[in-house]
């Protein structure tokens, strides 16, 4: 009796650490994430007008700092040698409410929000002022980007890949060249 009950208790310990061991699996790190989604920004033929002063990157999330700070510091260092000659900053901000980050998008703070999966539950919030402002918005996984971001990665057969709704694309103004096609998954 007791072992069925140890057995169990493995198993049970098992399958509830299952979903992080595949979640872990599936990240793409974020170096990889900042210099496909920096390539792909040169694919906008409307970039230099859109942000003529330099792209200007906000990571937005909920309770992830660290992680935020993380992907903030992977786009400044990808960034370094310049998309299409401008310049890339980026840096990491808690999402509280579409009020404060339409302050920071009307002082100019940021022209591109990267929305890291904890922000996950305010995506519509966040839509609200990309699609408002035509601020480009991007995430670090599939997900986000089928329930509307513009562009993220994803892993496909093992390997980083760009992954583009084209729709949201469109709405927020980008201008992409169909070049970008082969390096990309895109949906409609």
């Amino acid at each position: 009796m007791h072992g069925n009950n140890r057995l169990c208790s493995v198993a049970l310990v098992v399958l509830l650490m299952l979903p992080a061991v595949i979640g872990a699996q599936d990240a793409i790190p974020a170096d990889k994430q900042a210099n496909l989604l920096l390539k792909a920004l040169g694919y906008d033929r409307a970039l230099k007008n859109r942000v003529p002063e330099g792209i200007r990157i906000l990571v937005v999330h909920q309770g992830a700092a660290e992680t935020a700070g993380k992907t903030a510091a992977a786009f400044t260092t990808a960034g370094a040698s310049k998309v299409k000659g401008l310049a890339v900053t980026a840096f990491a901000a808690e999402f509280k409410n579409v009020k404060d980050l339409l302050q920071k998008a009307d002082a100019g703070e940021f022209n591109v929000l990267f929305v890291d999966p904890s922000a996950k539950g305010a995506l519509s919030s966040l839509q609200q002022v990309t699609r408002g402002k035509k601020l480009l918005s991007l995430g670090g996984n599939a997900d986000l980007v089928k329930q509307g971001l513009s562009m993220g990665t994803h892993l496909k057969k093992g390997v980083p890949r760009l992954i583009i709704n084209q729709r949201a694309a469109k709405v927020e103004g980008l201008d992409l060249a169909p070049a970008i096609k082969l390096i990309a998954t895109t949906i409609k």
